[in-house]
């Protein structure tokens, strides 16, 4: 259901993520997402770059598919936006941006 015309209810296309192994309790970090439209449930949603990259992306209400997996998918692939996600937080960390 809309709750107005310039905003969608979210929802997660998987089970949130564990923070990255190092991160102590209550840090911050970085997680890329991706975000997709079910237009059947009016829904916002949105997954973990790395899930989406291996999995595709699924409406969690009708199940629909929103995105196809990305090629090339694996471990490889994954270790790129690992990286990716390690060195914004690192960006983040060094302009004191993260508190």
């Amino acid at each position: 259901m809309r709750l107005t015309e310039w905003t969608r209810q979210t929802r997660w296309a998987h089970a949130p993520l564990p923070a990255p192994p190092g991160v102590a309790s209550g840090a911050v970090y970085v997680r890329e997402l991706v975000w997709a439209i079910c237009r059947a449930c009016d829904l916002q949603v949105h997954g973990a770059r790395a899930v989406v990259r291996r999995e595709g992306m699924r409406c969690p209400e009708c199940g629909g598919a929103l995105t196809p997996p990305q090629e090339p998918a694996g471990p490889q692939a994954e270790a790129v936006v690992a990286a990716d996600e390690a060195r914004l937080t690192a960006l983040l960390d060094a302009e004191g941006a993260l508190g």
